[in-house]
């Protein structure tokens, strides 16, 4: 009795955290507001609509399943099921795992074996990095673009409190874009800027910018490979 007490409590805590805690936070982190409590807030609002459809698809199948009979009501029923639901899913994608280390990671050792053949895979590799970083290069230049291009804007509002929302943002650009000649102003459907339109714009700015950076990562370890 002892150890499956403890076995909940652990369970319990590994599904809050990689459920949600750790989502909440990947929100937390990409959240384009400029205050705490404002990315708390988009965080949670965005969590919950992203997850909306799967929460209420979850409670309906759960109340056919009780209404049936097939899951009981009480406590330990519903955490006997949740137990049954995630270790069937974790073992579906360990089953995938453990083919692709027993069919494709010797496969991938075979054809390493062959410097030849390595650097032919080297070289279609470096082919798809490149595109992919000038696709993430593109795509950033034109947030920045965006962010240059309302920044002009903000001087006929003189509102302080955006002024500063902006040179947090101009500090967060890449250095190596600057041109605000492709970018279009940030603004609600009134078109107006706002804090909100701002927070929206350096949300698209986080996802740009990080991509970007992946992207320069990859292209960076291909060529460690080929040399």
């Amino acid at each position: 009795e002892l150890l499956s007490h403890a076995y909940s409590v652990f369970f319990t805590l590994v599904l809050v955290m990689g459920s949600v805690v750790l989502v909440l936070e990947e929100y937390y982190n990409t959240d384009g507001y400029f205050t705490i409590f404002s990315r708390v807030l988009s965080t949670i609002k965005r969590f919950l609509i992203d997850t909306f459809l799967g929460i209420i698809a979850g409670v309906i199948i759960l109340g056919v399943l009780i209404g049936q009979h097939v899951v009981g009501s009480s406590s330990q029923a519903l955490q006997l099921s949740a137990v049954i639901v995630t270790n069937t899913i974790y073992e579906t994608l360990l089953m995938f795992l453990l083919g692709y280390g027993l069919v494709e990671y010797p496969r991938h050792l075979f054809v390493i074996s062959s410097i030849e053949s390595h650097l032919t895979r080297v070289y279609n590799r470096a082919a798809m990095d490149f595109k992919g970083i000038s696709d993430a290069s593109l795509n950033v230049s034109l947030v920045v673009s965006d962010v240059m291009k309302t920044k002009e804007q903000l001087s006929a509002y003189g509102d302080q409190r955006l002024n500063d929302a902006m040179q947090i943002m101009l500090t967060e650009c890449p250095s190596e874009f600057r041109s605000s000649r492709m970018g279009k102003v940030a603004t609600n459907k009134s078109g107006q800027v706002t804090i909100d339109s701002l927070a929206a714009l350096r949300t698209r700015l986080n996802y740009a910018k990080d991509r970007y950076r992946m992207s320069q990562a990859k292209c960076e370890g291909t060529k460690l490979r080929a040399y």
